[in-house]
């Protein structure tokens, strides 16, 4: 290992134990790039992914969901029950111009988190323990959305869910990454 890679390790892993949720990830610590562009994915309408009590505070995620008529649904859990450190979101959503109807209202979780409206979308940034802070929003029937997450500062996209196909989907491989609802 050379001595650049060896205190890159070093910088990641004093970041991880002091800012947020431990995240083990198959790229030896490196963080992934910026995509060139945003990767595809397609979404189910009225599919959701349930995240029961007694498992909040047990496994990290994003988890997108789409309603139909535009409806659309954001949420953050984390590991905090087993690493004793928060998971910290920064998601930037982009839609196409228009598209977004109503303001977004973010609920529940820690009073660091914060939702901010910009150009075609918004930005919100959850600290999440052993709850399930949620975004919810509308957008024009059909229309897809664009979601760049970060988690603890790294892109992370191995954390992102959502249900296509009547299947819980995980790792778009990419980040950003669009989802486009499959039918309406």
């Amino acid at each position: 290992m050379t001595a650049t890679r060896t205190l890159l390790a070093l910088i990641a892993s004093l970041s991880v134990a002091s800012s947020g949720c431990f995240v083990i990830t198959d790229n030896a610590g490196d963080p992934l790039p910026p995509a060139e562009t945003a990767g595809e994915e397609s979404i189910d309408p009225d599919a959701t992914i349930v995240i029961d009590d007694s498992e909040l505070g047990t496994g990290t995620g994003l988890y997108v969901e789409y309603m139909s008529g535009g409806g659309w649904r954001l949420f953050t859990t984390c590991d905090t029950r087993l690493t004793d450190v928060a998971c910290e979101f920064d998601v930037i959503v982009t839609l196409d111009p228009g598209a977004l109807l109503g303001a977004p209202v973010l609920s529940g979780g820690s009073p660091e988190n914060d939702l901010t409206l910009a150009g075609g979308g918004f930005q919100f940034y959850m600290v999440t323990t052993d709850d399930q802070p949620t975004v919810v929003f509308s957008s024009d029937p059909g229309a897809g959305i664009t979601v760049d997450m970060l988690l603890d500062g790294f892109a992370q996209p191995a954390y992102v869910n959502w249900v296509s196909g009547g299947v819980h989907q995980q790792d778009p491989g990419v980040n950003p990454v669009r989802f486009t609802p499959l039918f309406d």
